[in-house]
């Protein structure tokens, strides 16, 4: 058939309960309609199309819901990249246990992307955190990962300020 019959090319956003997947899904697409709130977590897995891709929020998780359902791990088994997601705290044992799994115990490690959403964290500490998270990401590191900090809220609270706040934002 013609290229246009193949499925989109699908990354799943998966991660720490509270780590900012949701706001990050919101920047990319520009949404206002991703609810984005520390009181609800996604519980089931939500998709976006945006630019042709499918991008799909999973539900978080947290200390207390170590087992993903399989349906989660299903969707999550066949998407072509996973961007994992952990807050500036880095891995506590449940995500540490969850990112293993996935990177190794279910051999996605190849086409898995590291996000640290930071938040407002202070220079200098990404050496730091990045120490505490290959720990868990051990045998590989965090470039194996293409591990990046970003910072999500600031970008989307740019969008409303202006001037030399809108750049210390951006920054």
């Amino acid at each position: 058939g013609a290229a246009s019959d193949a499925p989109p090319l699908t990354i799943a956003f998966v991660g720490q309960y509270n780590a900012g997947k949701s706001t990050i899904l919101s920047v990319l697409t520009g949404r206002e309609d991703i609810i984005i709130d520390s009181d609800v977590c996604t519980d089931v897995v939500t998709p976006y199309d945006w630019n042709g891709v499918r991008l799909l929020d999973t539900p978080g998780v947290h200390a207390g819901y170590p087992d993903h359902d399989e349906n989660t791990y299903a969707i999550i088994d066949r998407a072509d990249l996973l961007v994992f997601v952990v807050s500036k705290e880095g891995f506590d044992a449940t995500i540490g246990h969850h990112f293993r799994e996935l990177a190794f115990g279910r051999q996605h490690a190849r086409r898995m992307l590291l996000v640290i959403n930071k938040d407002g964290i202070e220079p200098g500490l990404p050496e730091t955190v990045r120490m505490d998270i290959e720990k868990v990401t051990t045998p590989l590191t965090l470039a194996d990962f293409r591990g990046v900090f970003i910072d999500a809220k600031s970008w989307l609270e740019a969008q409303r300020a202006d001037g030399e706040d809108r750049d210390d934002l951006l920054e």
